[in-house]
């Protein structure tokens, strides 16, 4: 297990984006606005075309682009060419946040995988994250994306990302219900040994997270905090949040 070793603190969701304002998640603004306010960071990376990684949530573009289609069926240069709905932004690549933030501020890295090669994808985001000297985490829903990254990424702490997997945020989600069951109950931590667990806010006192976390001994990291009663369940049950929506005190604090 490779240990957090780093003072855990609140993280913002996509970095500090506030779309009134015009700055969007997962942009360079939104990273910006984050480091400003000395917050850590949690960014998503999708693939592009040529297998590169870019900093992006959706596996789409119709969302926040003004552009339609899916994310990997364009290069990086082609994707950094197009305008985002609102603001100045545009896509950047997991190189690129990487230089921007230099070190300055924790970064957790989810890693999107919707079908791909997980030793291939994970070996991408590797590459990028082997020469960055700073505190740096990975982390996805896929256990095999977490069990390729820990193999290639050994120096890295490596997460693994669950929830209840209820509503229709998870609709889109192309996975059995013994999947989801797997997931929700962190069986899969038993086979891939995840050095940490970021778990939904509405799951987060259950059983599975709470064994992890007091038995297993591993950070228990808690999204998507937004509320002033997801705040105070967090600050119960979890190590620190991934939190959107407010401005938190950044300072890192015994939260459980």
């Amino acid at each position: 297990m490779v240990a957090i070793d780093w003072p855990l603190g609140p993280i913002a969701h996509r970095g500090l984006h506030d779309k009134a304002a015009g700055i969007i998640e997962n942009t360079p603004s939104a990273v910006e606005a984050a480091m400003s306010k000395s917050y850590a960071i949690e960014v998503d990376v999708q693939r592009a075309g040529d297998g590169s990684a870019m900093v992006f949530h959706d596996a789409t573009l119709d969302r926040l682009m003004a552009a339609e289609g899916r994310v990997d069926t364009h290069t990086p240069g082609e994707l950094a060419k197009l305008d985002y709905k609102i603001g100045g932004d545009r896509i950047i690549t997991l190189d690129e946040l990487l230089e921007q933030i230099g070190g300055r501020v924790a970064l957790y890295v989810e890693i999107k995988s919707e079908g791909a090669n997980a030793e291939d994808w994970a070996g991408a985001v590797a590459r990028s994250a082997q020469s960055y000297d700073g505190p740096l985490a990975l982390m996805s829903f896929d256990p095999r994306i977490v069990g390729a990254a820990k193999q290639l990424c050994p120096q890295y702490p490596v997460g693994l990302v669950s929830g209840m997997f209820k509503g229709a945020n998870f609709a889109a989600y192309a996975i059995s219900p013994w999947q989801r069951f797997a997931l929700r109950h962190l069986l899969w931590g038993l086979l891939i040994r995840p050095d940490f667990i970021n778990y939904g806010i509405d799951g987060l006192s259950t059983m599975p997270p709470q064994i992890a976390k007091c038995i297993f001994r591993r950070p228990l990291l808690t999204w998507t905090v937004r509320t002033p009663a997801e705040r105070t369940i967090a600050a119960k049950w979890a190590d620190a949040m991934v939190f959107e929506g407010f401005e938190p005190d950044p300072r890192p604090v015994k939260m459980s």
